[in-house]
C-alpha cells in the first residue's frame, strides 16, 4: 500500500513535471517566433536604409550634373537699367580760394606773408607798423598800427568774376570811421564802417563810388570775431561768427577785374586809406559765393530765328534765378534791326513791368537800350548795331516793380 502511494507520487511529479516542461517549450518556441520576426523587421529597415542612401547619393549626381549644365549656358542680355538713385552730395567747384594767408611765418617783419593758396599772391610787410604776432586767432596773426600798416601784392593772381567770398579774423583795437581789412584796388574793399561789417564793389556795371558800402553786422572792440561777405551777381550778404547778418539786393553784374590787381590787407588798395587798427588772422578770399538762398543753375537763352551765341571763347547767351532776381550773361550776334528780340524768358523769370538797360554807343556813335519785357521778351532798341550785343550785366528782380 505504501508501496503504492509512492509510484502515484512519484507519477505525479513526472505528470507534473512533463506539463510544465510542455509549458517552457512553448514559451521558447514563442520566444523564437518573436525574435525571428524582429530580425526580419530589421532586415527590411537596412534595406530600407540603403535604398534611402542610394536615392540621395543619386540626388546628389544630379545636383552636379545640373550645375555642370547651368555653367554651359551662356549669360543672358543685359536687362533695362534701374531707376536712378538720389543725387549725392554737390561738390566743390572750381579753385577753394584764390588767395588764403594764415601769417604762420617766423614772428616779427618778415619780408613776405606767403598765400597758402598756391596762387602765389604773397604779400610784402610795409616796413612801418606792420608786424607778425604770436597773439593770432590761431597761432600767429597780423598786427597793425592803424595808421601805416599793411602787406600788399601788386601783380595778385585773382581774376574775378561772377561771385565773390571774402572773410577773417580779427581783434580791433578801435572802431570808429572806415577800416579796411582785406581789398583789391578796382574791384572790392572789406572792413568795417564803425563796427558794421561792411562789402564795397565795383561792377562792370558801376564804380564804387556808385554801389557804395553795403552790409551790416556788429563787430566788439578786443573780441576774436570771425567776419564774411560775399557777393552772388544779384546780392551782398555778410556774416558775423557763421550767422547771417545782412542782406542787400545788388544785381550789378560781374565784378570788375582790373588790369592792375593791387591786393593789400590793413588798408585800402594803392590809396593808402582806411587802415585797419588791430590784428587779423585767416583771410580767405574765394571765387565762389556764400548763399543762403534758392539758386538755380545758368540755363540757355531760348533765341529767336536769326541770333546766335557770338560764339569763340565768348559766354553763350544764358540766365539764372537767385531767390527773386534774374540775371542774363553772354554776348549774342544777329539782334542787329531796331527792335530785334534776342531771345525769350519763362514764366517765372520775367520782371512784373519792362525794364530797360542802355547800351554804348555804337559805332556809328548811336545810342540804345535793351529791353526785358513783363512778357519775358529780351528786344534791342538800336538800329545798326556793330555785330553783337552783350547781356552781361542784366538783372531784375521778379517780384519787385
Amino acid at each position: 500500500m505504501k508501496s503504492q502511494k509512492h509510484t502515484r507520487a512519484v507519477f505525479a511529479a513526472v505528470l507534473a513535471s512533463s506539463v510544465w516542461s510542455t509549458a517552457i517549450a512553448q514559451e521558447v518556441g514563442t520566444l523564437n517566433t518573436f525574435v525571428n520576426g524582429n530580425k526580419t523587421d530589421a532586415g527590411e529597415v537596412n534595406a530600407n536604409f540603403d535604398a534611402l542612401k542610394s536615392a540621395i547619393n543619386d540626388n546628389n549626381s544630379q545636383i552636379g550634373t545640373l550645375k555642370t549644365d547651368v555653367a554651359k549656358i551662356p549669360a543672358g542680355p543685359q536687362g533695362p537699367a534701374g531707376p536712378a538713385g538720389p543725387a549725392g552730395l554737390p561738390g566743390d567747384t572750381g579753385p577753394a580760394y584764390f588767395a588764403s594767408f594764415d601769417f604762420e611765418q617766423q614772428v616779427g617783419k618778415t619780408a613776405l606773408v606767403l598765400d597758402a593758396s598756391g596762387n602765389g599772391n604773397d604779400l610784402t610787410q610795409n616796413s612801418i607798423g606792420t608786424q607778425i604776432t604770436a597773439a593770432g586767432h590761431v597761432g600767429n596773426g597780423i598786427l597793425l598800427d592803424g595808421s601805416s600798416g599793411y602787406a600788399t601784392n601788386t601783380s595778385a593772381n585773382v581774376n574775378l568774376r561772377e561771385s565773390l567770398t571774402v572773410s577773417a579774423w580779427i581783434k580791433p583795437t578801435t572802431v570808429g570811421g572806415l577800416k579796411c581789412i582785406v581789398s583789391m584796388d578796382g574791384a572790392f574793399a572789406f572792413g568795417l564802417d564803425g563796427n558794421q561789417v561792411k562789402l564795397l564793389l565795383t561792377t562792370q556795371g558801376a564804380t564804387e563810388q556808385v554801389n557804395g558800402w553795403q552790409g551790416v553786422g556788429t563787430v566788439e572792440i578786443g573780441v576774436w570775431t570771425h567776419v564774411m561777405a560775399s557777393y552772388d551777381g544779384v546780392a551782398i550778404r555778410t556774416f558775423v561768427n557763421g550767422a547771417m547778418t545782412g542782406y542787400v539786393p545788388f544785381a550789378k553784374g560781374y565784378l570788375n577785374s582790373p588790369a592792375g590787381k593791387v591786393l593789400r590787407i590793413g588798408a585800402r588798395s594803392i590809396q593808402n586809406i582806411e587802415y585797419f587798427w588791430g590784428t587779423i588772422d585767416e583771410v580767405r578770399i574765394s571765387p565762389l559765393a556764400v548763399h543762403g538762398g534758392t539758386k538755380t543753375q545758368w540755363t540757355d537763352l531760348a533765341l529767336r530765328t536769326g541770333v546766335a551765341p557770338f560764339g569763340g571763347d565768348y559766354q553763350a547767351p544764358q540766365y539764372r534765378k537767385v531767390d527773386d532776381v534774374v540775371c542774363l550773361r553772354g554776348l549774342v550776334t544777329g539782334a542787329n534791326g531796331f527792335g530785334a528780340i534776342v531771345g525769350d524768358l519763362p514764366v517765372g523769370s520775367r520782371p512784373p513791368k519792362n525794364v530797360i538797360y542802355p547800351l554804348a554807343p555804337n559805332s556809328n556813335g548811336r545810342a540804345g537800350r535793351i529791353d526785358v519785357t513783363s512778357a519775358g521778351l529780351v528786344q534791342v532798341l538800336v538800329d545798326n548795331q556793330a555785330g553783337f550785343i552783350e547781356l552781361d550785366g542784366i538783372c531784375f528782380s521778379t517780384s519787385i516793380n
